[in-house]
């Protein structure tokens, strides 16, 4: 079974996680309805990696809007997502990997949580924000081309990390 990804961003973003994590891990999340039926489905995140209490939200855009707008975007769908998520205690983040396995996690679940905006514009790595509280984790944007960089060369997602965050 292939994952049904939407964008090359999205594409490239799986071979990477692939080499670092395993496939097994890496789930396309199933849209979400929040409030009635009048309300259109929603994306929780455009792929999810999640494995032993860590979970990670990828946001992708691409484009020609500015960065601020690029990066807002993603920010905006990650914290809208995380409220609802964290304030229903019935709804689960769902999804498939490429094997046909499915995941449905609760937000109690989760130890550790990163959520990462990927943008088309040239950046350096911004941390936005470091939780202080569980579920821990941080939210940061990375430039696409630091990822289609990395994969060209065959990286791991380690490298994404930089030697600080390597454990010694």
């Amino acid at each position: 079974m292939s994952l049904k990804l939407e964008s090359h961003q999205e594409s490239v973003l799986e071979e990477l996680m692939q080499k670092s994590f395993g496939a097994q891990n890496i789930y396309i999340p199933q849209n979400y309805k929040k409030g009635g039926k009048k309300h259109k489905e929603k994306e929780p995140c455009d792929l999810a990696w999640f494995g032993n209490g860590v979970l990670v939200l990828f946001y992708l855009t691409s484009g020609n809007k500015s960065l601020e707008k690029q990066d807002e975007h993603n920010l905006k769908q990650a914290r809208k997502w995380i409220h609802y998520w964290r304030h229903q205690s019935n709804q689960k983040l769902n999804g498939t990997n490429r094997f046909g396995d499915s995941v449905s996690i609760s937000f109690k679940e989760i130890n550790y949580c990163v959520l990462l905006s990927v943008v088309s514009h040239a950046t350096g790595i911004v941390f936005h924000k470091v939780a202080k509280n569980k579920p821990y984790g941080y939210t940061c944007t990375i430039p696409e081309s630091l990822i289609h960089a990395i994969s060209g060369f065959h990286g791991t997602v380690a490298e994404n990390l930089g030697n600080g965050a390597v454990a010694k």
